[in-house]
């Protein structure tokens, strides 16, 4: 028989390790963590892919927006001489050529002390009254005479700058003990002129040194040059639409013709095009890094099973190559223009080729990029479209024409009015008083509406006039949401004013028919088509005035590819609802709960290992009562 620690024969073992014990045992079970962070690493990975993908899907779309938007708008100008102005144009210009001859530049008031002042910090003689009268005519008044107002010409002219209307004065230095005050105007032009009186101040004498004046300028006007053009400041943006005339000289000849050009900005436009094609490949690299098998690391990026990459790919791949829907012009696919997927599915201009197209075929170029709307008839014009609109030409039929409100009055013709009398015009539910006198005519009458109702904050969109001796009263714009009634505070009849109105109402009509054979619901001159079928959505105006109801041929639209890839990318990165955002949720999901599985089991072992540590503790001791119980048996 053998004795267990071997009392007498052998030894006992010496005490635990308990921390180094429990370690190791928790060690062990942490085991299913570390498979855990592997799949949370991976996944963090993924999320981190998607995001990058995400904005480089984003940038994809904002190029296309920004070409769409305004590229194809971009206006330059080229002037044929540089000396007399300089010219920019807006995306709202039109295209054109412009003669211009500038006469005259607009200058400013300017005047200046006569003699000069040994320092600007000396005190003025106590002599006169010095007097500004500004461009509103107001007089600002310095009184030299009272000792208390004594200035020296700095003083002056910090007070002269405290005034704010529209002056500011300084003091020059002109050389040695010649110092001298000037008074400019802060604006050019007459409208901003001032007067300054120093009569009687021998001390500041000041003097006008460059009058007042406007600009004059010449537009397309001829050898006559009679229709000039003045303005107070020599840059003018209010003569030729979208255009802004910057004056920089006078023609002293008086008929030295600059022309202006206004034409597309092809090299905007151009550079456009190159951002959509280098954020275009700058995704579809990416894509391809993902994609890619490396045999080093012996796998493919962390996307390359992602279905949300995969369709993007997919996608911007189908637009480089796809045909414009609808179209039946040979513009119809980017390779067209020179933009060409190579083999590793990246684009590619060809400059001759691309140039050639802008310069060449600019609106069908426009008409790969973008959503046009055309019309056949006249009376027809294109507006829109929604998301459920099919390209292709449908036919329009307009069985309502779209009407003005408008009252007339009885029919008896206005004469001078008997006596005085209120109309109450009444447009969109709100009310405007009219008074008309005792003796007024029909002019009299529809002057009075007239100024009355464009004084009015809204600037009410109703014009008052005479036919046949009638009075009538008209909406400005077209349909039923613009009634309009009228009532007099006379009745008509013998011995009163002769209007013969009381109580009237005017109503418009809207433009009514169908596109396709498809209901539409007209709004005014707006008629949009509600029913089912290809047309749904698309937006139209028709102003039959002239030609009545019926048939009114067809109106064409077709789906720009590059808003067609556009509208994607915005669809598959939009944030929540987005493929790519919905595919980074289902990661962060993972990652939470990941995240819970870790933390339960952390607190598992929390509490395990506070029980190993008391189970070896207490080894520990029973170990050491039998060390004690060895040693006194030893004795």
């Amino acid at each position: 028989m053998s004795n267990v620690g071997g009392v007498g024969g052998g030894s006992i073992m010496g005490q635990l390790d308990v921390q180094g014990l429990v370690e190791q045992i928790i060690y062990a079970k942490q085991q299913p963590i570390r498979d855990l962070e592997v799949y949370e690493n991976f996944f963090e990975a993924k999320r981190t892919a998607l995001q990058d993908l995400n904005t480089k899907v984003t940038g994809v779309e904002s190029a296309m927006y920004n070409l769409n938007s305004s590229g194809f708008d971009s206006k330059t100008t080229s002037l044929s001489r540089s000396d007399y102005l300089s010219a920019t144009a807006s995306s709202t210009a039109s295209e054109g050529s412009y003669d211009i001859i500038v006469e005259r530049l607009a200058k400013s008031r300017s005047y200046s002390s006569d003699d000069g002042k040994a320092n600007a910090t000396d005190k003025l003689l106590n002599e006169g009254i010095f007097t500004i009268t500004d461009k509103d005519a107001n007089v600002h008044t310095w009184d030299f005479t009272d000792p208390s107002d004594n200035k020296s010409l700095n003083d002056l002219a910090s007070e002269i700058n405290t005034l704010d209307v529209g002056i500011s004065a300084s003091v020059v230095q002109y050389g040695t003990a010649d110092y001298r005050l000037q008074i400019v105007a802060d604006d050019t032009g007459t409208e901003n002129d001032f007067a300054v009186d120093s009569d009687g101040t021998v001390d500041l004498e000041v003097t006008s040194k460059v009058t007042a004046q406007d600009s004059r300028i010449y537009v397309n006007s001829g050898d006559d040059n009679i229709n000039f053009i003045t303005r107070s400041s020599n840059t003018i943006s209010d003569v030729i639409s979208g255009v802004t005339l910057n004056l920089a000289a006078e023609d002293d000849d008086g008929g030295t013709i600059t022309t202006v050009t206004v034409e597309r900005d092809t090299t905007d436009l151009k550079d456009k095009i190159q951002s959509f094609v280098d954020a275009f490949n700058e995704t579809m690299s990416y894509l391809n890094e993902q994609f890619t098998y490396n045999e080093e690391q012996e796998r493919a990026g962390v996307l390359s099973g992602e279905t949300s990459a995969r369709k993007v790919k997919e996608d911007l791949l189908s637009f480089a190559t796809k045909k414009v829907t609808g179209s039946t012009s040979s513009y119809d696919s980017f390779s067209v223009i020179g933009l060409e997927i190579n083999r590793e599915g990246l684009l590619e201009i060809n400059d001759e080729k691309l140039d050639e197209a802008l310069t060449d075929n600019l609106s069908e170029v426009e008409g790969i990029f973008k959503d046009q709307g055309s019309a056949a008839h006249s009376e027809i014009s294109y507006v829109g479209y929604t998301d459920e609109t099919v390209a292709g030409s449908y036919a329009v039929v307009i069985t309502q024409a779209a009407t003005q409100a408008v009252t007339a009055d009885s029919g008896t013709d206005i004469q001078d009015l008997l006596q005085d009398e209120t109309l109450t015009i009444t447009y969109r539910n709100t009310e405007y008083t009219v008074e008309v006198s005792t003796g007024d005519d029909s002019d009299d009458v529809v002057n009075k509406i007239n100024t009355q109702l464009n004084a009015e904050n809204d600037d009410v969109p109703v014009t008052a006039s005479v036919t046949g001796g009638r009075l009538f009263i008209t909406a400005d714009e077209y349909g039923s949401d613009h009634e309009i009634k009228i009532r007099s505070s006379v009745a008509a009849g013998a011995g009163t004013t002769g209007i013969g109105i009381f109580d009237l109402t005017g109503d418009g009509l809207n433009v009514d028919g169908t596109v396709n054979g498809q209901e539409a619901e007209g709004t005014g001159l707006l008629l949009e088509v509600t029913g089912d079928g290809d047309a749904k959505g698309l937006k139209l105006t028709a102003s039959t005035i002239s030609g009545g109801t019926g048939d009114k041929g067809s109106i064409s639209f077709t789906r720009g590819v590059g808003e067609e890839l556009r509208a994607q990318m915005y669809e598959l990165s939009f944030p929540y609802t987005g493929l790519i955002a919905v595919t980074i949720d289902s990661f962060d999901s993972k990652l939470e709960n990941i995240s819970d599985q870790i933390k339960t089991i952390n607190r598992k072992l929390a509490a395990e290992q506070e029980i190993l540590i008391i189970q070896f503790t207490k080894a520990n001791e029973a170990l050491g009562n039998l060390e004690y119980l060895k040693s006194t048996l030893s004795q």
